[in-house]
């Protein structure tokens, strides 16, 4: 009606401007005070109808229901049109305004967006769950926003800038729950599960939990264990399970305080009547001080206790019988673990108490420096080429490393063949080696055999028959000792 008037006024000239601004005010009032009379009456909405008012009222108003009634009718003008807030949209390094109707929440704005920069969301299926897919999501002062928020209830007025981009979002294939700690680790790695193997999925977790090969199993979630020579369809496991880790039993305070590096905490729980079992506890919590960056605790296991760390975790001492089918990663080093996650202090620490240490090799014939270059590590990288082609000073001269390590590797088994000919008393070694090879009496683990060890409990459960065993090794070198007068001799002279 106004526009009608406009154009009557344009054409009637000067002449008309009194009476037709006098009949558009006329008519604009009467209109105004004719919709404001019939809101009064009907007590609803411009733009709700009579019918859709009453079924409104014949049911009980929710929370939510109540809040979106209220932001909808504070978003309408006197003549019933929803207004409007202009917003600049940030996308693809570029920035284009737009009109959004106000009361709307941010998941309609974001079917607006799409439809307006043409944004296509894909998403890729792997068995049962979606593995990956491309989300939208709109963020304003760095924070995403909820599809369920509405933008005036946030603050957010016209004239703000928001930033759209879209977002890669992947579904873990698989769960890890390490038992020691509760702690559940995704798998986000595209698996093809049918065929994957299981000495694959331990090197995996390893990596993910930095726990040595050696002292964990993997169990399905029904308790089935899962043995390195077979595949994970065989346990009929599908994308999205989890897989438990299970380590040694009473070993749960010992891998926590390792990971935690708790120094003084930790050298309680070492085992203090077997040195075998001692040894491998700390260099356990080496390779897991090396893992997590620990440095106090590096530092010390290698300064005062003397482990080493080129020196392979290897399996558990119950297991060194069984060498037919060993894991590769057994042969990784506390140094390795250190390079591959870029513990570059530590690493130093390791360098400098054994500068051969960098030359050792793992279960792939890789050194420290390679293992550098394929993990991307470019600290520790720098750092390892640097120590690599070094001399050591040797007598008069100067040796490269390269040759030096292999001296001194030389030396270390010259001294232990000395201690086993020629006893301690001949070798040049502070105290009797402690060597990673079975030895009888300490007892057997077989795997799928031998009673269940691995539960992750707090308490070891208690042999007997290993018990036994040692009592007797016992009680016949002491009978022996009292009997042979060549022994008892040797003894009186030492």
């Amino acid at each position: 009606h106004y526009k009608r008037l406009v154009a009557a006024k344009t054409a009637t000239g000067t002449a008309g401007e009194t009476s037709s601004d006098a009949l558009c005010a006329t008519s604009s009032e009467t209109a105004t005070r004719a919709l404001a009379t019939e809101m009064m009456k009907s007590r609803q909405s411009p733009m709700e109808p009579e019918a859709d008012r009453g079924a409104y009222n014949s049911r009980p108003s929710t929370g939510a229901e109540s809040a979106a009634t209220l932001a909808d009718s504070t978003c309408f003008n006197s003549v019933g049109e929803r207004k409007k807030m202009r917003l600049f949209i940030c996308h693809e390094n570029g920035r284009n305004t737009m009109d959004v109707p106000e009361g709307k929440t941010v998941g309609a704005i974001k079917q607006i967006i799409k439809d307006r920069f043409k944004i296509r969301v894909d998403q890729v299926q792997l068995g049962d769950i979606n593995f990956e897919r491309n989300t939208l999501v709109l963020a304003y002062a760095g924070g995403e926003l909820d599809d369920r928020w509405v933008l005036s209830d946030m603050g957010i007025k016209p004239g703000s800038t928001l930033r759209a981009y879209v977002k890669e979002e992947t579904d873990p294939v698989l769960y890890l729950r390490l038992c020691y700690n509760e702690e559940m680790v995704p798998v986000l790695d595209r698996l093809n599960l049918t065929g994957f193997p299981v000495s694959a999925l331990r090197s995996m977790a390893s990596r993910r939990s930095g726990l040595p090969v050696g002292i964990f199993r993997l169990a399905t979630s029904q308790g089935v264990e899962m043995f390195d020579c077979h595949s994970l369809d065989e346990y009929s496991v599908k994308p999205g399970d989890t897989v438990r880790v299970e380590t040694w039993d009473g070993w749960t305070d010992l891998l926590r305080l390792s990971a935690l590096g708790f120094t003084s905490h930790l050298l309680e729980k070492i085992s203090p009547t077997d040195e075998v079992l001692a040894k491998f506890q700390m260099k356990v919590a080496l390779y897991m001080a090396a893992h997590f960056g620990q440095v106090e605790l590096s530092t010390t296991l290698t300064r005062q206790h003397g482990v080493r760390a080129d020196e392979a975790v290897g399996p558990h001492p119950l297991k060194q019988w069984c060498t037919a089918e060993r894991h590769p990663d057994l042969k990784k080093t506390p140094i390795h673990e250190a390079v591959e996650m870029g513990q570059l202090s530590v690493l130093r620490g390791f360098v400098h108490h054994n500068v051969c240490s960098i030359m050792v090799r793992d279960g792939a014939g890789l050194q420290p420096l390679n293992l550098a270059l394929r993990q991307k590590q470019k600290s520790c990288a720098s750092f390892l080429l640097t120590k690599q082609w070094s001399r050591i000073g040797y007598g008069s001269g100067t040796v490269p490393l390269a040759i030096f390590a292999r001296m001194k590797n030389w030396s270390e088994k010259a001294k232990d063949r000395v201690t086993v000919l020629y006893g301690q008393e001949k070798s040049s070694l502070k105290k009797k080696p402690i060597k990673g090879y079975p030895l009888v009496g300490q007892g057997v683990y077989v795997d799928g055999f031998s009673q269940q060890q691995l539960n992750s409990s707090n308490k070891p459960p208690a042999n007997k028959q290993e018990t036994e065993v040692t009592r007797a090794i016992d009680r016949y070198y002491s009978a022996m000792y009292r009997t042979d007068p060549r022994i008892t001799s040797r003894r009186l002279l030492n």
